[in-house]
């Protein structure tokens, strides 16, 4: 390797020094995504009971596990009413809010299509011209049988 052999150990006592030193944190992708999410930079003023609390923060500590917690939630982001609005740098309303529902959201069925290279037999014989093909062919197997026997 560049710049010499390395010893694992002298390797792994430098990883254990940098880990006991008081500045030492480590940070991962997850972490930094968490501190740098506009949702950990929205601090909650109202109500009281969750002032100074990020809405991050917020969001991480409601009861997520509960079936009957999410299913509530769930209904309201389909069926409630949802507000839209745009603010600029200096804080003022760049376009009018709106309070809207979304509209009602159903299951896509694919109706069933009928291919047009899937045939049954009973398609095929149904057409004269196939029909005679068909039995032409049926004598002249008939007839190759009889000769090959005879």
């Amino acid at each position: 390797p560049p710049g010499g052999n390395v010893d694992d150990e002298q390797n792994r006592k430098a990883i254990e020094a940098l880990k006991n030193a008081k500045e030492y944190s480590f940070v991962d992708e997850e972490d930094i995504l968490y501190q740098e999410s506009i949702l950990n930079k929205l601090i909650i003023s109202d109500p009281v009971e969750f002032h100074d609390r990020t809405f991050l923060s917020h969001l991480n500590q409601l009861p997520w596990s509960e079936p009957l917690f999410t299913r509530r939630v769930e209904q309201t982001i389909l069926t409630g009413k949802h507000m839209t609005f745009c603010r600029v740098s200096n804080e003022s309303i760049s376009i009018a809010s709106e309070i809207l529902k979304f509209p009602n959201f159903t299951t896509f069925i694919k109706p069933p299509s009928h291919c047009p290279y899937h045939f049954s037999v009973d398609d095929i014989l149904s057409s004269s011209t196939i029909r005679m093909r068909m039995e032409a062919i049926t004598l002249l197997i008939c007839l190759l049988l009889h000769v090959l026997m005879c």
